[in-house]
């Protein structure tokens, strides 16, 4: 998914739903950082994670109704090739203090009832994108950690330190995250001070 993809299905959310401010998670979540980064598990992707800032409440109708006209199989999907996954708000693995560092974007206006509204999507922050992805640790999160690294975009020690706070790690995840981190910027001992994003 691109960039123009992303905004024009939270544009076409918010027509449907009412909310104008939206988290996007996941690995679309990168285009808060890079317009049109060079990651292919981004590229190859064709959904997009997020959820309303205020949260669903009791209006499960919204959820369905997004779910409806833009989720998988909806007709958006079919004729775009893009679709919309509205998950949990406590679904990412994301560091406590990660909304400090989050950016917010104005992305364009969408008609929501009789008036036009602005439309915001928030972006956790590249470091903090990546540890919910090796949190989760499927290949394709591997992945995207792999190509984050080879465009220079993240710290070594600034992923160690957050990974090390984010919710919900078992020690024996933990340390595979750990070791992930290192053999993507290959580090392979301490005797090897070789960092992926000088070399």
């Amino acid at each position: 998914m691109r960039k123009g993809e992303l905004i024009e299905i939270l544009l076409k959310a918010a027509e449907v739903s009412g909310y104008t401010e939206y988290v996007v998670i996941g690995s679309q979540a990168i285009h808060g950082t890079v317009a049109d980064p060079d990651v292919e598990v981004v590229i190859r992707s064709s959904d997009a994670d997020i959820y309303p800032v205020q949260g669903y409440g009791d209006q499960n109708s919204w959820y369905e109704e997004l779910m409806l006209h833009l989720g998988q199989d909806s007709d958006h999907h079919v004729e775009a090739n893009v679709y919309l996954e509205a998950v949990p708000t406590d679904l990412a693995r994301l560091p406590p203090d990660w909304r400090e560092r989050a950016t917010t974007e104005l992305i364009g206006s969408a008609q929501v009832g009789s008036e036009s509204r602005a439309v915001y999507a928030i972006f956790p922050e590249i470091h903090d994108l990546t540890v919910s992805k090796i949190a989760i640790r499927r290949e394709k999160d591997l992945e995207f950690l792999r190509g984050v690294v080879r465009l220079g975009l993240v710290d070594r020690t600034t992923l160690r330190e957050r990974y090390d706070r984010a919710p919900r790690i078992t020690k024996e995840r933990l340390t595979e995250g750990l070791s992930d981190i290192d053999e993507a910027f290959g580090f392979h001992g301490v005797g090897d001070e070789r960092e992926g994003t000088e070399e």
